[in-house]
């Protein structure tokens, strides 16, 4: 325990990232006896500055017993590249994070997918995305996304209405969700997977650790369907990334002169994957027979049309009078984290607007 404490000290420290902190190790022999080295020592090691030894002095066993607070309350737990149980796919990428934070109970051990895209999808994109994670979900495999708004949050939802397993890797610490609006999403997430982050509780979700959040998207995947996307999107970014680390690249095709099409189309032109259904992520992943059971589609199908179903009762309930989420729960009989879910979808597809107080009226 001692030496996964100084893990997480060096994790915190401003400039040391997965190279030097390997050196660290490498020099040192453990994250403990590094910890109580002098600045002397560590100027030795290659790219310590006195910048990165001012960075760690500041730090105190105080602050790092928070630390260790701060995870508990967030009801996390600390898995290090040293632990068996950490993820296999993410171990063999060439930066791997030292340290993750985990909230919720994932098997790292199923085949994963990332599905990433715009921020602001089409309502055909969108759906899309929820209907290629929740076929993918229904099959067994994990869908890993990043909680974003638009094509993340299609995904994560597709994957939950299958009640599949999804992972959310997060851009700041494990105890702050971004955006604010997915709060209820990451908290379906951890009970049917797990939100994951390299980024110790308290980080905000500066833009910088996004590229770095990409990484570790991919790495967890055996691939990355990216879902429109423009020149400029971060989700370019994870489909580099996935390429550096082997990994299959996927697609889906978009008309010509739409800007949200420029993304998926130039990485077809340039070798990705073309997919228009799920078979088309499935026939290049070799996966053994039991995630390629055909009943999965038949699955998919029917948690949709439910889906559907509970979504025109929420709406037959609505009017341009705002209703509270708990009086939508108790007219309908169902629970909380199943009417947000559902409402979450609505509030994406336009149907409905939530308004301060938890009220939601008819769009």
């Amino acid at each position: 325990m001692d030496e996964k404490r100084y893990w997480l000290a060096w994790n915190m420290v401003g400039g040391v990232g997965p190279k030097r902190f390997s050196m660290l190790l490498a020099h040192f022999g453990g994250a403990e006896a590094a910890w109580h080295a002098s600045p002397d020592q560590l100027r030795i090691i290659p790219g310590f500055s006195d910048v990165i030894i001012k960075n760690r002095i500041k730090i105190t066993e105080q602050d790092i017993d928070q630390l260790i607070k701060q995870t508990t309350e967030a009801r996390a737990v600390v898995i290090t590249l040293a632990d068996q149980d950490y993820p296999p796919l993410l171990r063999h990428i060439y930066d791997a994070p030292p340290v993750l934070y985990v909230r919720g109970k994932p098997d790292f051990g199923r085949p994963s997918i990332a599905v990433v895209g715009t921020r602001t999808p089409t309502p055909l994109g969108r759906n899309i995305a929820r209907r290629i994670s929740a076929e993918l979900a229904a099959h067994g495999i994990t869908v890993v996304s990043g909680l974003a708004r638009g094509v993340d949050t299609a995904a994560h939802q597709g994957a939950l209405s299958c009640q599949g397993q999804t992972i959310a890797v997060l851009g700041s610490g494990i105890d702050i969700v971004y955006p604010s609006e997915n709060y209820a999403l990451a908290q379906k997430i951890g009970e049917h997977g797990a939100n994951v982050t390299e980024f110790p509780p308290g980080m905000a979700p500066y833009a910088g650790n996004f590229p770095a959040r990409n990484r570790i998207i991919s790495g967890l995947s055996l691939g990355v369907l990216v879902v429109e996307a423009g020149l400029d999107s971060g989700s370019l970014i994870t489909a580099e990334y996935a390429l550096e680390q082997g990994r299959d690249v996927f697609a889906i095709p978009g008309a010509p002169g739409n800007n949200l099409s420029k993304g998926p189309n130039m990485l077809i032109k340039q070798g990705a994957k073309l997919v228009e259904e799920v078979s088309d992520i499935l026939e290049e992943l070799l996966l053994p027979d039991c995630y390629l059971s055909k009943t999965a589609d038949t699955a998919s199908a029917s948690t949709e049309k439910n889906g559907r179903s509970l979504e025109k009762r929420i709406s037959d309930l609505l009017t341009v009078r705002p209703v509270h989420i708990n009086e939508i729960a108790r007219m309908t009989g169902l629970d909380i984290a199943r009417i947000s879910a559902v409402l979450l979808d609505m509030e994406m597809n336009g149907l409905i607007l939530r308004m301060q107080g938890d009220l939601i009226v008819k769009a």
